[in-house]
């Protein structure tokens, strides 16, 4: 799924998370940053995404970052993924 993601021109990098429940099982976040000078949103992100992936893999949210949060090893950092999801739902 990031694989196929990050093919969308104008992203750069995609990490991607389960987390909580929807009706057809855990909730997808996908996480993405973008190619420095493209401007796109969620909603152009989730729109490119029915055209590539089959519609159970479609993330249910799409949060674009400045960079996607790194472990020392160079790994992307999904607890804080999940850790940033939470405080943004908790804001809302």
């Amino acid at each position: 799924m990031e694989k196929a993601i990050a093919t969308i021109p104008g992203v750069e990098t995609v990490a991607v998370v389960a987390r909580g429940e929807t009706l057809r099982g855990k909730g997808i976040i996908a996480y993405c940053t973008l190619t420095p000078g493209k401007s796109l949103n969620q909603e152009e992100i989730q729109t490119a995404c029915f055209e590539i992936l089959p519609r159970r893999a479609i993330p249910d949210r799409i949060c674009i970052l400045e960079a996607l949060p790194l472990l020392p090893t160079g790994k992307v950092d999904l607890q804080k993924l999940v850790d940033t999801a939470t405080s943004v739902n908790k804001n809302k």
